[in-house]
């Protein structure tokens, strides 16, 4: 069995590395070379992951329920859209917010129900 200790671990390593994917300054040789809608499916992605990894952590104390996971992880894409928006490369997107909670309802939906199998 993996300790909570490292559960929070992994939790801790993904929340870094979403901020800084979602804070850090994109290479205009990548920005300009990706369609438009790779930004939306990287905050599906990321957020579905985060709510998948929070499910994992809380899971020994008993199956956590919606609010448990999805609160954090809709607060955590509410304050990154707001502090994206005075960054000169990166700009408040309301539709980033929305597929950052798409996405970690999905996370949690699929989470929740491998944890049944």
């Amino acid at each position: 069995m993996i300790s909570q200790a490292r559960r929070r671990a992994a939790v801790l390593a993904h929340t870094v590395a979403l901020l800084l994917g979602t804070l850090l300054p994109v290479p205009d040789v990548l920005s300009d070379a990706l369609p438009s809608w790779t930004d939306k499916v990287g905050h599906f992605g990321l957020f579905g992951s985060f709510a998948a990894l929070l499910y994992w952590y809380y899971a020994p104390a008993g199956r956590p329920g919606a609010l448990r996971v999805l609160g954090p992880a809709a607060l955590l894409a509410a304050l990154i859209e707001v502090a994206q928006g005075p960054l000169p490369e990166r700009s408040l997107d309301p539709w980033d917010f929305v597929w950052g909670v798409i996405g970690a309802t999905v996370g949690y939906a699929l989470a929740r129900a491998a944890s049944r199998s």
